[in-house]
């Protein structure tokens, strides 16, 4: 059985740099725990106005 990651984390505000940071950190931080699967909400790098729609 493969082991998945929710990640439940905010990402910093209106900076997709920084996020995109944050991101890889919590990816390797999971991965080395044995995650196969990871997986973070749709807006969690920031790009685009979430009210657009």
């Amino acid at each position: 059985m493969h082991k998945v990651a929710i990640i439940q984390e905010a990402p910093y505000v209106l900076d997709k740099v920084g996020s995109i940071k944050k991101a890889a950190e919590l990816i390797n931080s999971v991965a080395a725990q044995g995650a196969k699967l990871i997986v973070f909400s749709e807006a969690f790098i920031p790009g685009y106005p979430a009210w657009i729609w």
